[in-house]
């Protein structure tokens, strides 16, 4: 709970084309469009992070992985696990 963790997108498009990235946590828009998504969670618990690619055709893919967050006893910091 409250420390930072790191999620990373590894995508590539069949055509060779770019791509572009989104993310939310919790169903929440993160402002973040890159690769890689830093966040940090408030609360214990099972957690949604999604990202969606869409190429420069517009095709978009999606990919959901739930996190569970637990706080260590006396304050310490959080462990996340997948």
């Amino acid at each position: 709970v409250g420390e930072s963790t790191t999620f990373t997108a590894d995508a590539s498009d069949a055509d060779g084309e770019g791509l572009s990235y989104s993310w939310s946590v919790d169903g929440v828009a993160s402002p973040e469009t890159g690769a890689t998504l830093t966040t940090s969670f408030a609360t214990d618990g099972t957690h949604t992070v999604t990202v969606t690619t869409r190429d420069f055709a517009g095709v978009v893919s999606a990919a959901v992985s739930s996190v569970g967050v637990k706080a260590k006893p006396g304050g310490a910091a959080a462990s996340a696990y997948a």
